[in-house]
């Protein structure tokens, strides 16, 4: 064997090892950063505005729109959580959140974040189907997905367990 075949080996054996190590760095960099989403998330909900925010929509009235005739303030509520919703809906569908987080897949049920999901489009459905009919069209859009995507694994459970 020459020494430009014995270098060849070393250099790319070398070569093929920092590969490697560069692959493992990125995978590991690739859970890290869903990490910090999930993270993120979790301290989002403990935001005082955003559980004042829920604390209003949870206290309308079925079917209430909330439109232009109410206070800023109110407004306000309605489009944090809705924008948050929507937020998280967009990151769920572009695999950058888990769904888990909102639906537990093993014991086939909502989780209190998929629970709470429902509850707040079914408050706002009517405020947000007003906004889209003013103009808005793709207001709420990943919200109303997420939903929609909550409701099937629901209905799907429900017909497994029918059969």
């Amino acid at each position: 064997m020459t020494i430009s075949e014995i270098l060849a080996i070393v250099f790319g054996s070398f070569g093929m090892i920092t590969g490697i190590i560069g692959l493992i760095i990125s995978i590991l960099g690739y859970n890290r950063s869903k990490f910090d989403i999930i993270n993120a998330f979790f301290q989002y909900m403990l935001d005082s505005e955003f559980i004042q925010s829920r604390k209003f929509v949870y206290n309308l009235p079925e079917n209430k729109i909330i439109d232009n005739t109410y206070s800023d303030k109110e407004q306000n509520y309605i489009a944090t959580v809705a924008n948050t919703y929507h937020h998280y809906g967009l990151l769920v569908k572009r695999r950058q959140l888990p769904l888990w987080i909102f639906y537990d897949k093993k014991e086939k049920k909502l989780t209190a974040s998929g629970i709470a999901v429902i509850r707040m489009y079914n408050k706002l459905k009517e405020t947000i189907k007003n906004r889209r009919n003013n103009g808005n069209v793709e207001y709420a859009r990943y919200f109303e997905w997420l939903y929609n995507e909550l409701n099937n694994k629901l209905q799907n459970n429900d017909k497994r367990k029918q059969s």
